[in-house]
């Protein structure tokens, strides 16, 4: 599978699994690939850049703007989906234990 793809199949799965997820996926004419999940009135993103033989995986804080850099970098997409998901979990419990989205 490539990666749209494999970013696309991530979009659709997050927001079959929690109506209250917003996706975003945009694929880029240049080979970049980005997908935002906005949850709990946070932004994650995972972005794929082909030229840098990897994926990016965020938070997007306030104040922040487009490419300001990423915290996480992996080469290979399974070990950034597995973090990207591990970020939509973490807001989704936050959520959970308070009730209230931040």
């Amino acid at each position: 599978m490539n990666v749209v793809a494999e970013i696309s199949q991530l979009a659709n799965t997050i927001g079959r699994e929690d109506p209250g997820v917003e996706v975003d996926f945009a694929p880029l004419p240049s080979g970049v690939v980005f997908l935002h999940v906005r949850v709990s009135g946070r932004c994650f993103v995972i972005a794929h850049y082909p030229q840098r033989s990897g994926f990016g995986v965020d938070e997007v804080l306030d104040g922040e703007g487009f490419e300001t850099g990423y915290r996480y970098w992996y080469p290979e997409f399974s070990d950034a989906r597995r973090k990207l998901l591990e970020f939509v979990s973490i807001a989704q419990n936050d959520v959970s234990k308070d009730g209230m989205s931040r």
